[in-house]
């Protein structure tokens, strides 16, 4: 019995030592994911080969095995960003919390070998915590815990050691206060570079800092964080000279700075004072710490007369003697530490930080420090300066390589430090997550689970401007570099200008125009990501680096005005450029974190009393200025530590360029002036601006966004409308009764340019719409006048409801409608097929259709203007209804009213919609249109507002041709081979598919990367080309399908295509697909596919045939035909796509330009009535000559190539088709949740029973999808 009462009490000791072992990460989740916090268990697991941690769902709890408190951290971290797509950053916490906890079903195991994971610089210290309290120090170990931080320097409870081993030395307290440095400038004591600057410290500020390290290292020790701590290298006061015989080396000066001495660690001196130290520091901070921190000699110190080995075996020799078995990390920079130092070193106690790994590769060249332990690190970031970097992809090469490389068994980590660390958490999160992922990390894919954690979700905006960021500021080409490249707006001015800091450089190596263009779409994404903060952060940091480029040209504008001594366009310049700090100081404001008032309000409550205030709040203003002392002959630390911060940028950086420009401007009237003097203009400001700053916003975020992004978005069309030769009733003109004339239209209708709206025009001045959440909905305003009216605009209020709830004017987006030309049906009304070389056989006239992107309108006399209004509804809205105005700013049109009422239910992204859409794109359109070169830079910059928009509709498939002309040459820009096919000299056949994948690649960066459509094994014209060595020349080969030719240019090319898919990760969402063709040849050509590859999945767009059903993937069938309803069941259980298309052939629906628009939105009701999965059009913009003019073309009927217009320009059509497309997937998601809600499914067939294609022939569309879509809309 006692035995099994022992045995009892054994194991409750051993459960409570489980328990306790996580208290801390328990703790965190407490404090940081109270939702999470009731829901989470942790147990302890052994791992022979490193740490690891298994995430599983067990009951409705998420159950963390880990090895330990620290991985249990990064488990849970991992369940937080890639579950419920939440994450913490400097930037801004994005914790939100989950209503419906996800489920983890198989267990997930993550396991790493990093021993080490480190985090912080001496430097971060003061750049950035110089003034933390305790709830900043809580949140900063939260961070480092759930991103699995396991060993951390702390370097701010030193003053208390040191204080204490000098009074051991019988140092006066004068002396001692004139040793220890200010609260902003210890890491520089620390690391021997300074005495005394910014201090005295306070005993007070002495006491309560060792006190919070105190609580520091408890924290951390439930984390599982593990302390770095100062050790002793040598450094002492530089007056010890005066005071001992010992062998002290001085050090001289740093800069401007008196240094601290170095005392000789070979002297006996040395012994008895570090024994001092250790041994305060046991007594303070306690007998556990195994690592400790100290370089010798840095950054130019002096070593005369001393042994490097002898030094280094002495120090480490010291350490070991009061702590056995402690680590001494040094840092790897330059050529730190020195090969002599490590010589004598024994090796199991020494960790070295590769610590510009962003650049170097010592731990290759030195060769694993001469086999020392190491970790790859990265400073990324210097003084704190502003700027967004990061070699993101080398950071995952680099770490990759080093971890599996011949160095690889010295390699014990990874490890960041930023002198200072608010700034690019994508940096700091990659780097720290690199070491728990086995295979070598492709950033490129990495990225959208960063994206959807840091916003909470994801929309192809903000994954196309991320991807761009990718491939230009956050790229891995930009050569070497020191942290970010500089603002000159900040910078000390002078005619030649190459930095703010004396260190840095205002060059910027990456792509510009990739980079704004990045920004310019993240910023379209406010309307939905509004309410986000992380978003709304982000957007402030990337558009005040779209600023800060933009001023280097108009720096260079000022300079060259200057040198030409003309003062026309100095003037011009200069108030361009001050007004650039002025917009970018308001932007700056909208965010608490980039405003100077938030941190001089850090340092003072930091203090607990008013010296401590005081000299904080003076530490704080020197740092981000001039830095530090008053030597005019050393000023090389000004603006060192600069900062774009709202509240600096109106006032210090502002004013010191006034300054400049009246003293330039002195200097062109030819007046004799005094150059200005920087050096006591900066201290003066300093000691003027000791106060809270007023930096308060003026704008809305919305407003000063728009001021900045809405210039370079919007270009306008010079482009004239053609004339309308359509009569004019000229009476209804003469009976209006005002001039200027406003109301409400339909969006459905086609209004006449020139004639007085008499259709459904709206007697009520206020439009009334209804949505789901995530919807957008569509008005249409109109404007007639019988006077010339000039520079019309509109513009939206926001939609305010109850309770304070708003829909931002930011979610709303007005265009004015542009007439192009349009034509009719054939001359039978049954189709728009056929030849058209003579247009005057076909009745013309104008239609609005173009959502145009100009932002004002001239309205002639006697016209009638549409303009169209669209608002995307944000997600997170709450249910109610919305109110605002319609306005025409400086005109004497009268305002309209608005009301929209937002439903409960919620529609989701367009990225998750299961509505197959497949409209075929043609990027050889954009090239000829925009008259760039063909996969130019030039063309996929302008391809991006083309297809973005697409993407945005829900588009699946990318269009691909892998042959030159697969339908022949029937539109104005022929499609050609993205595979360039080369027959070699020896016969066989070498293919590249450069282009191929470059356009699969942009194309996937914008959302569309469901399914790769290539076309076509058989094409119109049964002629195949290649590039022919033997000739030097391009060839071309006529063959039937199924010949011995034919076999011959496919067979080889199919195996090698599925080859090269499958390297590049799209084998599986591929199809080899192809059009209508004979029978015989679709049979023989699929056979051929299968014999390359039987995996192949092949697509066809054709009437239905029951003998090939089986074999195709993605089955699209001609409108008015159906899939047999076993067939179709068992093609979705197989999970096949079933579509259907509309061409030319219909004469209604359709999509010509003179089509009633709602037949656009009819088209994906009548997908949902059939149970179609989608829809398909072959020419999404296959433009014609002109189409912003005239969309008439010479086969076929107008509009019939094109639904998307040159320059990002929608149609009336294209909104039309989104609209529909939104009704079907409410359909969608209706149906699935009444599918034990009989009745309610009957009723929601009911509705679409009404859509059958004979209906059409009396039925208008509009008014059946007006009916089906209020009924939908009232469940």
């Amino acid at each position: 019995m006692k035995k099994i009462l022992l045995l009892f009490i054994l194991l409750l000791v051993v459960v409570k030592g489980y328990a306790d072992m996580f208290d801390g990460v328990q703790g965190l989740v407490d404090r940081r994911a109270p939702w999470l916090a009731k829901h989470i268990r942790f147990e302890a697991v052994s791992s022979p080969d490193g740490d690891c941690f298994t995430l599983q769902t067990i009951g409705k709890n998420l159950v963390v095995k880990a090895t330990d408190a620290n991985t249990a951290a990064v488990g849970v971290n991992w369940y937080l960003k890639y579950y419920c797509h939440r994450s913490m950053s400097h930037l801004g916490d994005q914790l939100a919390p989950v209503t419906e906890l996800p489920v983890v079903e198989q267990p997930v195991t993550v396991k790493t070998s990093a021993i080490y994971r480190y985090a912080l610089n001496y430097c971060t210290y003061n750049y950035t915590m110089s003034f933390y309290t305790w709830d900043d120090w809580q949140w900063e170990l939260d961070w480092m815990a759930l991103n699995g931080v396991n060993l951390m320097l702390v370097a701010n409870g030193s003053e208390a050691v040191w204080q204490n081993v000098l009074r051991r030395m019988n140092y006066s307290e004068k002396e001692i206060a004139d040793f220890i440095t200010g609260p902003a400038y210890n890491a520089w004591w620390l690391m021997g570079n300074i005495e005394g600057w910014g201090g005295p410290m306070p005993q007070s500020q002495i006491d309560s800092r060792k006190k919070l390290v105190q609580k520091m290292l408890a924290r951390m020790k439930s984390l599982g964080i593990e302390p770095l701590m100062p050790g002793f290298y040598g450094m002492v006061p530089s007056n010890l000279k005066t005071k001992s015989k010992a062998h002290i080396i001085p050090q001289g000066n740093w800069g401007a700075f008196t240094r601290p001495d170095i005392l000789d660690p070979t002297d006996p001196e040395f012994e008895r004072i570090a024994a001092i130290f250790y041994d305060e520091t046991r007594r303070l901070y306690g007998s556990d710490i195994r690592f400790f921190s100290g370089d010798p000699f840095h950054e130019g110190g002096a070593t005369e007369g001393v042994s490097l080995g002898d030094a280094g075996r002495a120090i480490q020799k010291v350490m070991q003697k009061h702590f056995p078995g402690s680590i001494w990390v040094l840092q790897g920079w330059q050529d730190n530490p020195k090969p002599g130092l490590l010589e004598k070193l024994d090796k199991r106690y020494v960790l070295v930080q590769e610590l510009f790994g962003e650049n170097t590769n010592n731990w290759e060249t030195r060769k694993g420090y001469e086999g020392t332990p190491f970790i790859w690190a990265t400073v990324t970031n210097f003084g704190e300066r502003p700027g967004i970097n990061g070699k993101l992809q080398r950071f995952a090469d680099e770490v990759y390589r080093a971890s599996q490389g011949e160095y690889s068994s010295y390699m014990k980590g990874v490890g960041i430090l930023p002198e200072g660390i608010n700034n690019n958490p994508v940096a700091y999160e990659l780097l720290l997550e690199l070491v728990w992922h086995k295979e070598h990390v492709d950033v490129d894919r990495w990225i959208d689970a960063y994206i959807t954690a840091r916003y909470g979700k994801i929309t192809n905006e903000v994954r196309a401007a991320w991807r761009l960021m990718l491939k230009s500021i956050y790229s891995s080409e930009v050569g070497y570099q020191e942290g970010p490249p500089e603002n000159i707006l900040c910078a000390r001015p002078s005619l030649e200008l190459k930095s703010v800091s004396s260190w840095g450089r205002l060059a910027k190596k990456y792509d510009l125009e990739l980079y704004k263009e990045a920004a310019l779409l993240f910023a379209g994404a406010l309307p939905e990501f509004r309410n986000v903060r992380t978003y709304r952060i982000d957007l402030i940091h990337f558009l005040r680096q779209m600023i800060a480029n933009e001023a280097d040209q108009v720096f260079a504008g000022i300079v060259a005005a200057y040198q030409a001594k003309d003062a026309e366009k100095f003037e011009k310049e200069t108030r361009r450029f001050l007004t650039m700090i002025d917009t970018e100081n308001e932007l700056l404001s909208q965010d608490p974190f980039f405003r100077l008032s938030t941190w001089q309000q850090q340092a003072k409550d930091a203090g607990g009393t008013s010296t401590e205030k005081s000299n904080n709040l003076h530490n704080l203003m020197m740092l981000i200025t001039y830095w530090g002392e008053h030597v005019t002959s050393e000023d090389n630390l000004h603006d060192y530590a600069y900062k774009e911060w709202a509240g600096m940028m109106n006032t210090y950086y502002k004013d010191r360029w006034i300054v400049y420009f009246d003293y330039l401007r002195a200097q062109l009237r030819g007046e004799q002036a005094k150059a200005p003097d920087y050096f006591h203009w900066e201290r003066e400001w300093v000691e003027k601006n000791l106060k809270i700053a007023d930096d308060a916003p003026r704008m809305s975020l919305e407003e000063i966004v728009n001021e900045i992004t809405l210039p370079a978005a919007c270009p306008s069309s010079d482009l004239a409308e053609l004339t309308d030769t359509k009569p004019i009733d000229e009476a209804k003109w003469e009976q209006c009764k005002s001039a200027y004339n406003s109301a409400w239209g339909a969006t459905d209708v086609r209004y006449s340019r020139t004639n007085v709206p008499v259709t459904d025009v709206m007697a009520a001045r206020t439009w009334k719409g209804t949505a789901w959440k995530g919807e957008k909905v569509n008005a249409l305003a109109l404007l007639w006048t019988t006077r010339d009216c000039k520079n019309i605009r509109a513009e939206v209020s926001d939609l305010k409801g109850s309770a304070g709830a708003v829909i931002p004017a930011s979610a709303l987006r007005t265009y004015f409608l542009r007439y192009i030309m349009t034509d009719e049906l054939s001359k039978d009304g049954k189709s728009g097929c056929g030849y058209r070389t003579n247009h005057a056989e076909f009745d013309s006239s104008m239609v609005a259709d173009v959502l145009d992107i100009k932002r004002i309108c001239d309205i002639k006399s006697r016209q009638t203007q549409p303009v169209w209004l669209s608002c995307q509804v944000p997600s997170d809205t709450p249910s109610g209804t919305y109110r605002g105005k319609l306005t025409f700013p400086d005109s004497s049109f009268a305002p309209l009213d608005i009301e929209l009422k937002v439903s409960g239910r919620q529609l989701p992204p367009a990225a998750e919609w299961a509505f197959h859409l497949d409209l075929w794109q043609n990027p050889y359109s954009v090239a000829r249109y925009h008259q760039v070169p063909l996969w130019s830079k030039e063309h996929f910059a302008a391809m991006r507002s083309i297809f973005l928009p697409l993407a945005d509709a829900g588009q699946k498939c990318i269009t691909a041709s892998i042959m030159h002309q697969p339908w022949g040459g029937q539109t104005e820009d022929p499609f050609d081979s993205m595979v360039m096919r080369v027959r070699q000299l020896d016969g066989s056949w070498l293919y590249n598919y450069e282009v191929f994948d470059r356009w699969v690649e942009f194309m996937m960066s914008l959302g569309i990367d469901r399914e790769i459509n290539c076309y076509s094994l058989i094409p119109w014209k049964l002629s195949f080309r290649y590039y022919d060595q033997a000739s030097d020349g391009m060839k071309s080969v006529k063959a039937e399908v199924g010949t011995a030719e034919y076999r011959d240019y496919w067979l080889p090319f199919l195996k090698d295509f599925a080859r090269h898919l499958k390297e590049k990760g799209w084998f599986e969402i591929t199809t080899i697909a192809m059009d209508e063709r004979p029978m015989e040849q679709m049979q023989k050509a699929i056979a051929l596919i299968r014999e390359a590859e039987p995996g192949y999945k092949v697509a066809l767009a054709g009437n239905y045939h029951d003998e090939i059903e089986s074999d195709i993937y993605d089955y699209s069938i001609a409108s008015g035909q159906v899939f047999p309803a076993d067939v179709l069941a068992k093609r979705k259980a197989e999970g096949k796509k079933s579509t259907y298309y509309t061409c030319c052939t219909e004469a209604r629906p359709n999509m010509f330009t003179f089509s009633p628009p709602a037949e656009s939105s009819w088209l994906a009701w009548y997908a949902a009535a059939e149970n179609f999965d989608g829809y398909l059009r072959w020419a999404y913009n296959s433009w014609v000559k002109e189409p912003l003019q005239d969309t008439r073309f010479r086969t076929w009927a107008a509009g019939d190539c094109f639904l998307f217009y040159p320059g990002g320009r929608s149609s009336v059509r294209m909104e039309k088709l989104q609209e529909g497309i939104q009704d079907f997937e409410k359909i969608r998601i209706l149906r699935d949740e009444f599918k034990n809600h009989p009745a309610k499914l009957k009723r929601i067939e009911q509705i679409l029973s009404d859509f059958r294609l004979e209906r059409l022939a009396d039925a208008p569309a509009g008014k059946m999808v007006d009916k089906a879509r209020k009924a939908i809309n009232n469940f």
